[in-house]
């Protein structure tokens, strides 16, 4: 579907929150994530489907962006990572899966697999993400794709951090943005020596 029969639906950012609280996919408290960091927020990517107000966003996005989505690539570090932009994309715009490229761990590097790499040079690349708290990953991804002389043309992110709006150059367009804090452990987390908010494991606790 191209790009030019979409039509932009404008919807603020206090909606999109307030509709992500209510269907209980974004909370906000003290928690520790899979990889062991410290944050104040959790998202619940497999509730995304029916948060409406995400995917009105994801169309004016794209009509910003002014581009034919079959034209496109979209990389991201994981699968696991993209759940939701992927989902949205597909169930949204009807992004064909195989438009969707992820990196592979080849022998303890990650990489971008060479039949991707092939898609990559004949599309305009955006990557996607789910939650950008810090941009690591998104710094790695960027300069991946610099080592195969690939200018991504954008970064979309579901939710990012207030305050982050490029990565090595490539702008961030975010569907929300919030204020998301992230610590490298318990000894540097915030929440932890203010001692006022228990510590909570998001995959577990009764939500």
């Amino acid at each position: 579907m191209g790009i030019i029969t979409l039509k932009k639906r404008p919807v603020s950012a206090e909606a999109i929150l307030k509709e992500l609280a209510l269907r209980r996919i974004l909370y906000e408290g003290h928690f520790r994530i899979q990889s062991g960091h410290h944050t104040n927020a959790f998202i619940v990517a497999r509730r995304t489907v029916n948060a409406m107000t995400l995917h009105l966003q994801l169309i004016n996005v794209f009509v910003d962006l002014d581009v034919d989505t079959a034209d496109l690539a979209f990389l991201s570090m994981t699968q696991g990572s993209s759940d939701i932009m992927r989902g949205a994309l597909r169930d949204t715009l009807r992004i064909d899966r195989r438009q969707m490229v992820h990196v592979d761990d080849v022998h303890g590097s990650m990489v971008i697999p060479e039949k991707s790499l092939d898609l990559m040079r004949t599309k305009k690349v955006v990557i996607i993400d789910d939650v950008v708290r810090k941009g690591r990953a998104l710094k790695f991804l960027t300069a991946l794709c610099g080592k195969h002389e690939i200018r991504p043309l954008s970064i979309i992110a579901a939710i990012s951090s207030v305050g982050i709006s490029a990565v090595n150059e490539v702008p961030i367009t975010s569907l929300v943005r919030f204020p998301i804090k992230q610590w490298d452990s318990g000894q540097t987390c915030k929440l932890c020596q203010e001692g006022k908010i228990p510590l909570h494991d998001p995959y577990f606790f009764d939500r």
